[in-house]
């Protein structure tokens, strides 16, 4: 899956990171956080790398609780819901 190809020219053009959606995954999926952060961290720990993450007090924006990257944007300001992009869910009973 790493070695596929998203676009010639710009490869990380349409990557980004969609937090709504993330948090409708953690809901709907019982233990999925924690099993992701557990990941996340021996990622990291057995490559020997820090993560970079952004300090509780720095621009009052608080650390990212998983740890991940972080950017200048608020998103505590922002609309998590746009009308122009629609999302269609169907759950399904398991049998």
């Amino acid at each position: 899956m790493c070695n596929t190809k998203i676009h010639e020219t710009q490869p990380l053009l349409n990557l980004k990171l969609d937090r709504v959606m993330q948090d409708i995954v953690y809901k709907l999926v019982p233990g999925l956080q924690e099993s992701e952060e557990k990941r996340i961290r021996e990622f990291y720990q057995s490559r020997g790398l820090d993560r970079v993450t952004q300090p509780s007090g720095e621009g009052g924006l608080g650390g990212d609780p998983m740890g991940l990257p972080y950017s200048t944007f608020d998103h505590s300001c922002a609309h998590y819901f746009r009308y122009d992009e629609h999302v269609s869910l169907c759950l399904e009973k398991q049998r």
